[in-house]
């Protein structure tokens, strides 16, 4: 098989790889950035196939268009994964296959709304990214949670647990994140470095008042830990958490419109018109109502998002000390050309199976039955994920028995 660069054709800012198979003679095409992939038994037939496929989209615009988003980013994604599954071939392959069932899953309507909109599509790619940097399982130890049109990974303790206290030199031994209410008798303290937190709960407990994240730390030999007033967790969600900012954004200019005389009604419901951009360059008008527009630090999600917030501010930096710190050592000791290998293989075996029905995704794929590709589409994505070992299809074939 040979294999040339060219600058003939570009495809993602860079030249388009050409091959052509010693096996059976015919020339294939393909982009290593987004994975475009064409074969033909012909130079130019190949290149007329080729500039044929639709481009992948910067985002996900519908659930279908999220596999091959992913076999895109499929190297970024396994390089903020923890460390630990992102070496582990297996592990990181049943992660990003339900990971993606999850969110293809997942069709009430209030999750469906965040497909309409580029802010939602950036949501739900920027949960799947922070969940994978977690190496958290959507649905077991983290969940998607609608706020208005975009969504929020919401991880649980677990999930924190799972990515600082398992590996090779974990950071911590243990992780606590304790809710403190205004009833709640508590005594936190902090000795020669040392934390310590005692939780009596109060009936009833009122409101939240207060989140303390604290564990033993393997480096220092003590629990370290800090603790994280309401106040200063809104502050920093106005800041970081894109949830936040897009409500107060979207309650900013219903408040505007208000002033302006520009709310509209139907029914008994308030509502303003966004003109939101289409992919073909022009704009459509999105209804905003009143009554859609949510805050995720209020109501029933409070506990849960103040909780993210705080965990995300103490546990992060050791997850990114700990991801950088492999970087260096995978960098360093490990060849490139079999980790890259790795990576398309995993992803192929992963995108595959995401066309069968094990007894365990019965459910989902019942669920998502109703907007299946067709089989344009089908051919598509068959083209997209298949041959992206180099035409080593014997070796790629003999991955899929992990599963």
């Amino acid at each position: 098989m040979s294999d040339t660069k060219t600058t003939e054709i570009m495809c993602c800012g860079q030249p388009v790889r050409k091959q052509r198979y010693k096996d059976n003679g015919m020339f294939a095409i393909f982009c290593t950035k987004c994975r475009r992939y064409a074969e033909a038994d012909s130079a130019e037939e190949v290149e007329r196939q080729f500039l044929a496929l639709s481009p992948v989209p910067t985002l996900p615009a519908r659930p279908q268009d999220l596999p091959r988003y992913v076999a895109s980013q499929v190297d970024e994604l396994r390089q903020l994964t923890v460390p630990f599954v992102a070496r582990d071939k297996p592990a990181l392959t049943r992660l990003i296959k339900n990971n993606i069932r999850y969110v293809m899953g997942r069709k009430d309507e209030a999750f469906l709304k965040a497909w309409n909109t580029q802010e939602g599509q950036e949501s739900i790619v920027y949960a799947i990214e922070e969940a994978m940097s977690l190496g958290a399982e959507l649905g077991k130890t983290g969940s998607l949670v609608p706020f208005g049109s975009v969504v929020e990974f919401i991880p649980s303790v677990e999930a924190y647990e799972f990515a600082l206290t398992n590996g090779a030199s974990p950071p911590f031994a243990w992780i606590q994140i304790n809710m403190i209410h205004e009833h709640d008798i508590h005594e936190i303290s902090q000795i020669n470095g040392e934390f310590s937190c005692k939780i009596k709960p109060g009936v009833p407990r009122g409101e939240l008042v207060a989140v303390a994240v604290y564990g033993h730390n393997n480096r220092l030999g003590k629990v370290i830990g800090e603790i994280y007033d309401k106040e200063r967790l809104l502050e920093k969600a106005r800041v970081h958490s894109a949830s936040y900012q897009y409500y107060l954004k979207d309650r900013y200019a219903f408040d505007q419109a208000r002033t302006e005389g520009q709310v509209k009604r139907e029914g008994t419901r308030e509502y303003i018109t966004k003109a939101i951009p289409k992919r073909d360059g022009g704009t459509w008008n999105k209804k905003i109502y009143l009554d859609e527009i949510s805050n995720p630090y209020e109501g029933a999600d409070q506990p849960e998002m103040l909780r993210k917030a705080a965990g995300k501010s103490f546990l992060g930096k050791y997850a990114r000390v700990r991801n950088s710190e492999a970087a260096i050592q995978e960098v360093s000791g490990d060849d490139p050309g079999s980790i890259d290998a790795m990576i398309d293989r995993t992803l192929d075996a992963a995108m595959d199976t995401l066309s069968a029905e094990p007894d365990d995704i019965q459910g989902v794929a019942e669920e998502v039955a109703a907007e299946e590709p067709g089989p344009e589409e089908a051919d598509v994505m068959a083209d997209v994920l298949s041959e992206l070992d180099e035409g080593e299809r014997q070796e790629r074939d003999a991955e899929l028995d992990i599963f």
